[in-house]
C-alpha cells in the first residue's frame, strides 16, 4: 500500500467544494427510525455504532432499573 503524501496534489485545485451542500434525499435511502445525528464532540467520544449502542443501553438500564441484557439485533 502506498501511503506517500503528495504535498501539492493537482486535484486539490480542480475540485471546488465551496458551494457543496448536504444531499436532501439521503434519508430516503435509510430507515429513519434508526438514524440519529450526534454532535461532533459526542461522535469523537464513541468510536463506532456498538459503543453508542452500549452506552445508550447502559443509560436505559440505569434509568429504568432494568437488569436484562436482552436487546434487538439488526
Amino acid at each position: 500500500m502506498n501511503t506517500r503524501v503528495v504535498p501539492d496534489d493537482p486535484l486539490d485545485h480542480e475540485i471546488d467544494f465551496s458551494k457543496s451542500r448536504p444531499n436532501p434525499y439521503w434519508l430516503g435511502t435509510v430507515d429513519r427510525r434508526c438514524v440519529r445525528l450526534l454532535a461532533s464532540d459526542l461522535a469523537e467520544a464513541f468510536p463506532d455504532d456498538d459503543a453508542v449502542n452500549e452506552a445508550l443501553r447502559t443509560a436505559l438500564r440505569s434509568n429504568t432499573g432494568q437488569q436484562s441484557t436482552d436487546h434487538e439485533e439488526e
